[in-house]
């Protein structure tokens, strides 16, 4: 599918993670391949990788059949491209080897092919979960003074700091209290979202959905747009009131503003949850892509080196393990 504006290839964002993460733009978009902006991490090595890295919830191109062939002796790795992107990959320049490895699960719900929520709701839970969603929203609001805002570009920065403080110190505790450690946590990361979705939701490209209590927001999730996509890109909510089933109603209240704002897909993005697999109606999978001169021995040698890489780090975070190093990694960044 055509994915029509983009938020993890516009300006901005490039931009604003170049200036985060220190490096420069060395290719200002293949010929070859359209739509995407690459860096040199390696001095003396041609290798060249997209802007944003794994950092982008799925980056979106197109390669140009009858480009010059300006990708010779040249290794070109493309993180965290999803499957339901349909990118064409089968027409391609002469000598251009590509390929393409399986990484992260991804879920999405299709909103098109539903009336509205409660058709939703009904076509893919049981009664007994229907009623029981209701009771979570309807206990929630009778015991606190509870409303659902969405913080888009009319929001101040004032106000984009307090709530982006807030969304903070909800992650960390949640996070905390799981015994899990975050990357987005980290300051340097950190940093870059708190620049990046702010500009972004100037742009109309990203949005802040909370649930509040009072003036408290107690549930936000951080979501990027393209034209018809919705990107569920982070959430936490306040852990004292998790008794009250409060992802659930926040989530139930951002399907319900998709719905009525013609969002076509509400992406959950990549990494498997639960919450993602029973909500979600369609499974994915997030894909690198490598594209290199089939003519160039270093450069045939090295896809295929950098291939078996990414095959055996997805081996690993398939095993159970995982979660046990996830919480010692926990242990060792708070000592």
């Amino acid at each position: 599918m055509v994915i029509g504006n983009n938020p993890f290839t516009s300006n901005t964002f490039v931009k604003t993670w170049t200036k985060h993460f220190k490096v420069s733009v060395a290719n200002d978009g293949f010929e070859t391949v359209q739509n995407l902006k690459f860096y040199k991490p390696y001095k003396y090595l041609p290798i060249y990788i997209n802007i944003g890295k794994h950092l982008t919830k799925g980056v979106s191109y197109f390669i140009k059949p009858f480009a010059r062939a300006d990708y010779k002796k040249k290794l070109v790795l493309i993180y965290d491209v999803p499957q339901y992107f349909d990118i064409a990959t089968k027409d391609l320049p002469e000598k251009l080897g590509f390929i393409k490895i399986k990484q992260y699960p991804g879920y999405s719900t299709q909103l098109n092919n539903y009336k509205n929520f409660e058709d939703y709701i009904a076509t893919n839970f049981s009664k007994k979960s229907k009623y029981k969603f209701k009771s979570y929203t309807k206990k929630l609001e009778a015991l606190y003074d509870i409303s659902y805002v969405n913080y888009d570009y009319t929001t101040s920065k004032t106000t984009f700091d307090a709530i982006f403080n807030r969304f903070y110190d909800l992650l960390k505790k949640r996070f905390e209290d799981k015994s899990e450690s975050n990357n987005n946590l980290n300051p340097e990361e950190w940093a870059f979202y708190q620049e990046l979705v702010y500009l972004m939701m100037k742009n109309k490209q990203a949005s802040l959905f909370a649930v509040l209590d009072k003036t408290k927001p107690i549930a936000i999730s951080l979501n990027y747009f393209s034209d018809h996509i919705l990107f569920f890109a982070m959430t936490g909510f306040d852990i004292h009131y998790k008794a009250h089933n409060l992802g659930t109603v926040h989530l139930m209240a951002l399907f319900k503003w998709c719905f009525a704002n013609h969002i076509k897909i509400f992406d959950f993005s990549k990494g498997h949850y639960d919450y993602k697999a029973r909500w979600g109606d369609t499974k994915y999978y997030f894909e690198q892509h490598i594209y290199y001169d089939s003519s160039s021995p270093w450069a045939s040698v090295t896809s295929r080196l950098m291939g078996a890489y990414f095959k055996i780090k997805q081996r690993l975070r398939d095993a159970p393990i995982r979660a046990y190093l996830n919480k010692i990694k926990f242990k060792l960044k708070r000592n």
